[in-house]
């Protein structure tokens, strides 16, 4: 897989966000998963808010983690900052079923 982390752990994010996951042991099964893998790339899956009584989470970099290394990503287009940390996007508000 190529892409930036912060990416990667946005799409991870999504995964279990409130609209997308509604069982709670489900949620919490996925981000031990994730952060256990996570944890060797110096990333985290943090709970930042909550919906409805349950978690929305952002990835973050670990204190201490090391930053990649710039060598083999693509050139000439701006990737983001790694020590910044990132929200999962908001969802869109109309839950219309088509």
């Amino acid at each position: 897989m190529h892409g930036p982390d912060e990416t990667f752990v946005r799409f991870l994010c999504e995964t279990v966000h409130p609209v997308v996951r509604s069982d709670p042991d489900t949620v919490d099964q996925l981000v031990r998963l994730y952060n256990e893998k996570l944890a060797a790339d110096g990333w985290s899956l943090v709970v930042t808010e909550e919906m409805s009584g349950r978690p929305v989470f952002e990835g973050r970099r670990r204190s201490g983690a090391k930053q990649p290394s710039k060598i083999g990503q693509p050139q000439g287009r701006g990737t983001p900052p790694s020590d910044r940390n990132w929200a999962c996007p908001r969802p869109r508000r109309s839950y219309r079923l088509l």
